[in-house]
């Protein structure tokens, strides 16, 4: 695990690389590398513990984190940020698991959680855009975005949650939930065409999306680590997952199937 004072150090070199650029940075910031503190404090709400052979939600939060402090620390040492003695999570040739998977049943908090880490991406990382994906609209929109809706309500957190489904804040910092069903063979396109700094993609009831989904995800993230389909699950279980991806980072997370980058 990444040292607080580390943790200080490479935030502090990328909100000053921001400024250089003009970018902005995130008054969540704090918790980039800290999800499950972030989840407790600002969504207030307490994520269940599994163990080795069954892993709950914190095990699922804990590898999320772990994804995305091995991509900091990645992007920081092939910057010349840090040195490779200062490296914990991660070393050079290191293969980063960006994509996690989870398969369960019903009533075990997949979607609760999704939920959880859609918003501490979009609050904690600057220019955030996230895509929710699932068969059809009832599952994105009274599922997931009912769930982000709940959570985020009376909070003061960054943006504004829509009925259409999505989160609006501004051109290049938004969350969007998107049917694959209705895409009218117009998919690939309507989904590519993002290349932001930070992109969270996930994917509810993966069994059921259509592949072009994966291959726009594909697209999108391939100027960061390897982005590896998740394998087909069986009918009696949810997948989701989640694939993240950046300049600096990449990470993923499954049961619903999504990815992230940062």
């Amino acid at each position: 695990m990444l040292s607080y004072s580390q943790q200080v150090q490479i935030r502090a070199k990328a909100e000053l690389e921001l400024r250089k650029r003009g970018g902005r940075t995130s008054p969540f910031a704090r918790y980039q590398f800290e999800p499950l503190a972030y989840i407790r404090e600002q969504l207030r709400w307490q994520p269940w513990q599994g163990d080795r052979a069954h892993p709950g939600q914190i095990e699922i939060v804990d590898a999320y984190a772990l994804a995305l402090k091995q991509q900091h620390e990645r992007r920081a040492f092939e910057a010349g940020e840090l040195s490779e003695g200062d490296l914990t999570t991660w070393q050079p040739g290191q293969i980063i698991k960006n994509i996690i998977r989870v398969e369960a049943g019903h009533t075990v908090g997949k979607t609760t959680l999704a939920a959880g880490i859609v918003s501490h991406f979009f609050d904690c990382f600057p220019t955030a855009i996230v895509y929710c994906f699932a068969p059809g609209h009832d599952q994105i929109n009274d599922l997931l975005f009912k769930e982000i809706r709940k959570q985020r309500f009376g909070k003061g957190l960054p943006g504004k949650v829509l009925e259409t489904p999505e989160i609006k804040d501004r051109g290049d910092h938004f969350v969007k939930g998107r049917a694959t069903n209705n895409a009218g063979g117009q998919g690939t396109e309507r989904t590519q065409g993002q290349h932001a700094p930070y992109q969270l993609f996930i994917i509810d009831e993966a069994e059921g999306v259509a592949e072009y989904v994966f291959d726009a995800i594909r697209s999108m993230t391939s100027a960061s680590s390897t982005l590896e389909p998740t394998a087909s699950a069986s009918s009696s279980s949810r997948r989701f997952a989640i694939t993240s991806a950046s300049a600096a980072l990449h990470s993923s997370f499954c049961s619903m199937r999504a990815s992230c980058w940062m």
